[in-house]
């Protein structure tokens, strides 16, 4: 056969590959504009702050290829079958604590909402869900992630209630029940366990490149056109000066976060800026992405051995790391038409408390993150982006950098 005709593609065979190249990748970011992110660069940045969230916050899940956040089934039946007391109403939700306390994750929270069922008369329906806490920046940003676990459905009688306490193992507040079942939980702790080890292993691993990353960009920034941003970043540096320590590992880490969100903020209210300002930055952001990729790999084989007792339900492959599991991040920074972060989902099913309960591994929704307005800054001044300690750091990043020397792509020179 020719070579040119083991090239060519014919009939539905041409059409199916010129529909895969038309595809277009869409991974969801709730706080941008479109609701998706479709560039590879903007994702890949997305996808780290995301897994960032996870492994600060100790989730329970992570996000799929399309960025939706998921539980593994095995965790999933651990949160039906974990006992839980109610701690609150709020109108027609009811809140629950875990009984129990989980490592520095502490008690889970869920929430359970009772409807009538459309389509069956008579019917009621329960749905349990899991609430995350996300902070940002040590708290500078903070959100609740609602993720549904479970549902039950059932004729609502007046016996409806009680079934619902049974299938979710809902107790009496205070009252002495025993311990939670170490099969049921053991999921649960064995994922809090792993992103203990990898927190452990980033947190060593991260300041150098962090530094460099920070360096670079800021450097770009200093344009007289990208005035506005740098304005809003030193705005938000000294309001969330209290929720940072120079002195630790992710410094820098946060301070890149804050450099994101100002740019994301402005770029809600000038769109052209922030268009500009992320061509300007792409370059740099790429590289960092493939970096943070690089070492995210190496981190997972090292918490793995780390723990070896360690089964693959706990590792995962969070946010489109390692092999198996489900991947990708969810999380994200403030704003919408930035160019830098975003998913799609799948569903499954856990254990059935009974036939008429199904659990969901598709979280239900995203949020925007708040800002902490009454956030108080330990400073009376403004940093100054020249000040003594950051020239310092600045002098010492410049035997290191794996960034190179930035170019920008103005026509000035810096």
């Amino acid at each position: 056969m020719d070579v040119v005709d083991e090239k060519l593609a014919t009939g539905e065979e041409a059409e199916q590959i010129v529909q895969e190249e038309k595809k277009e990748v869409r991974y969801r970011k709730v706080d941008c504009e479109s609701g998706y992110l479709t560039d590879e660069v903007e994702i890949g940045n997305f996808k780290i702050y995301q897994r960032r969230d996870i492994v600060e916050n100790l989730m329970l899940g992570d996000y799929n290829d399309k960025g939706d956040y998921v539980l593994n089934s095995k965790v999933l039946r651990g949160l039906v079958g974990v006992r839980k007391e109610k701690s609150g109403d709020y109108g027609q939700i009811m809140f629950l604590n875990s009984v129990e306390s989980f490592a520095d994750k502490g008690q889970l929270k869920f929430s359970i909402t009772i409807s009538d069922v459309k389509e069956q008369e008579g019917y009621k329906m329960a749905v349990l869900k899991l609430l995350e806490s996300v902070k940002k920046i040590n708290g500078y940003i903070e959100n609740t992630n609602s993720f549904i676990v479970a549902s039950y459905k059932d004729v609502g009688d007046e016996t409806f209630n009680a079934k619902v306490g049974k299938v979710f193992h809902i107790v009496d507040t205070g009252s002495d029940v025993g311990k939670d079942d170490p099969e049921v939980v053991n999921a649960i702790i064995e994922r809090i366990k792993f992103l203990h080890k990898y927190k452990e292993i980033y947190l060593q691993d991260i300041a150098t490149q962090e530094q460099a990353y920070y360096y670079a960009r800021l450097e770009l920034l200093k344009d007289p056109r990208f005035e506005e941003i740098l304005i809003e970043y030193k705005k938000h540096l000294t309001k969330a000066s209290m929720f940072i320590d120079p002195s630790a590992n992710d410094y820098y880490a946060k301070l890149n976060e804050l450099l994101d969100l100002s740019i994301d903020i402005v770029a809600t209210r000038n769109k052209e800026l922030g268009i500009l300002a992320n061509q300007t930055l792409r370059p740099l952001v790429e590289r960092h992405n493939e970096i943070c990729e690089g070492k995210h790999s190496v981190i997972i084989e090292k918490a793995k051995e780390a723990e070896p007792e360690q089964t693959s339900d706990a590792v995962l492959g969070f946010v489109g790391g390692g092999k198996g599991g489900r991947s990708n991040g969810g999380g994200g920074r403030q704003g919408g038409s930035s160019g830098r972060g975003s998913g799609g989902g799948s569903k499954g099913k856990g254990s059935k408390s009974n036939n008429k309960s199904s659990t969901s591994e598709k979280s239900s929704s995203g949020g925007l993150y708040r800002m902490k307005d009454d956030a108080k800054t330990t400073r009376d001044e403004s940093m100054n982006f020249e000040d003594d300690e950051l020239n310092e750091r600045k002098e010492s990043d410049k035997k290191s950098n794996p960034f190179g020397n930035p170019k920008q792509d103005t026509g000035r020179n810096l």
